[in-house]
């Protein structure tokens, strides 16, 4: 590190990528803060929604939305990054409690919109089974929801809403399409505790435990 850093606060981290860097800053007595997702290293403070759960909301509602039967996409973010990891595999196990629901294709958007609907798109071109709903987590929501228009499908299947402004407002103009959205991003709430928590701890008053979960917040 050239220059000198009191903390290292980092977002979204892949869990393994940056465990060196954590462990250096560590020996330097640099603290590091992960937010939105942990790492496996045993040096950083990890804050993070408990995304499993917020996943594990969104499979339920799809799965009651659509009537506990028929087809599903499932979306996630960036496969190996842990809040990413955590929302697909609640996604994954509330669906699996439906037996007549179906996962037919599992996407990863990259929390970028026009992944999502680029890889929406191909898939919707290349398979012929009937899609009755996608759970698709944030920030995936409106370029999943510009593919399905695009798509030709009548009416569009729903999809799952987060806090992607795009796609709320299809919702607010559309009030029929879905019943409700669930919220878990931008994760604002999890940035003040994240800073809380480094703050704390750079005046000698950081957690006893590594890892701090919160509920959704929504």
């Amino acid at each position: 590190m050239a220059g000198k850093v009191d903390a290292i606060i980092i977002c979204c981290s892949n869990i393994t990528a940056l465990n060196t860097t954590i462990k250096y800053g560590w020996e330097k007595g640099i603290p590091t803060l992960s937010f939105t997702g942990f790492t496996t290293s045993p040096y950083s403070i990890n804050t993070s929604v408990n995304y499993r759960l917020v996943g594990y909301y969104v499979g339920a509602w799809m799965a009651e939305l659509i009537g506990e039967k028929g087809n599903v996409i499932v979306m996630e973010g960036i496969p190996g990054y842990s809040a990413s990891d955590q929302q697909n595999k609640g996604v994954l196990a509330a669906l699996d409690e439906y037996p007549n629901v179906n996962v037919v294709g599992q996407l990863a958007h990259n929390w970028t919109s026009q992944i999502a609907q680029k890889e929406l798109s191909q898939w919707l071109s290349t398979n012929t089974k009937k899609v009755d709903g996608i759970a698709v987590k944030s920030s995936g929501e409106t370029g999943t929801l510009q593919a399905l228009l695009q798509s030709g499908l009548d009416p569009i299947p729903p999809i799952a809403l987060g806090g992607e402004l795009g796609a709320l407002c299809y919702w607010r103009n559309n009030p029929d399409y879905i019943d409700e959205a669930i919220y878990a991003w931008p994760p604002g709430d999890e940035i003040e505790l994240g800073m809380e928590v480094m703050i704390r701890t750079l005046q000698g008053q950081g957690p006893r435990i590594q890892s701090l979960l919160v509920g959704p917040p929504y």
